[in-house]
């Protein structure tokens, strides 16, 4: 019996052993853990803090090009306005001086050369 107790006795002490050793890894691995993340943190928020910082400039510049588009579809509008605005004056112009060169009676119109007749059709 004697015997038997101390198997018992050293199967507990090697438990133990085994407990206390397994304490010592898993503090050990926890400690690194832990410092890993602390560099993975330090490493990713300064990555985060560039990527933020970049954003916010894509986005100032995006805005300023949005901005530029805006005004020049408004200068686009204004000019398309300005040529149909010159074209009806023109047109209006040409029967004025069609309606004027009609009124004049035919013994007082100069003739035109060939290359006046050209001009006044183009």
């Amino acid at each position: 019996m004697s015997l038997i107790v101390v198997i018992v006795c050293l199967a507990v002490v090697v438990a133990f052993g085994a407990l206390w050793l397994s304490s010592v890894a898993l503090k050990k691995t926890e400690t690194q853990l832990t410092a890993f993340a602390d560099i993975v943190r330090r490493d990713f928020g300064g990555l985060k803090t560039d990527v933020d910082a970049k954003l916010a400039a894509i986005e100032v510049k995006m805005a300023k090009v949005e901005q530029k588009v805006e005004q020049s579809k408004d200068v686009e509008a204004t000019a398309r306005q300005l040529i149909n605005d010159v074209n009806r004056d023109v047109a209006v112009l040409r029967d004025t001086v069609t309606e004027l060169e009609t009124s004049i009676p035919p013994q007082f119109r100069r003739r035109r050369h060939m290359s006046q007749q050209d001009q006044v059709q183009n």
